[in-house]
C-alpha cells in the first residue's frame, strides 16, 4: 500500500466527494469485483488510506485504491440535484 500525504487526502476528498457518481479506469488484482472498465457507481467515501470506498451499479461495494487503481468523476451530487431540479421544472 502507498502512503498518502495530509495535501493529497484533502484534494482526493475534493475530487471525490460523497454521492458523486464515477466511472471504473482501471482496477488492478480484484479478481472476485468482476468490474470492468466504464462500470459506473456512487462513492461512499474517502477513508484516511486515501482509498475511495464505491458501491458500484452492478452490485459490489469495492474500494478504489489510490495510487493503484483509477476511476474518474462524472457527476458530483450537487450537479446530480441540480439535473434533477431542472427535469422536474
Amino acid at each position: 500500500m502507498s502512503f498518502i500525504s495530509s495535501a493529497e487526502l484533502v484534494i482526493l476528498r475534493k475530487m471525490y466527494p460523497e454521492g458523486c457518481r464515477v466511472s471504473l479506469e482501471r482496477m488492478v488484482d480484484e479478481p472476485y469485483a468482476k468490474l470492468h472498465p466504464g462500470d459506473l457507481g456512487t462513492v461512499r467515501n474517502v477513508d484516511d488510506a486515501g482509498q475511495i470506498h464505491i458501491s458500484w451499479d452492478q452490485g459490489s461495494s469495492v474500494a478504489v485504491i489510490y495510487k493503484v487503481d483509477s476511476c474518474n468523476c462524472l457527476m458530483t451530487k450537487e450537479q446530480i440535484r441540480l439535473v434533477a431540479d431542472f427535469i422536474k421544472g
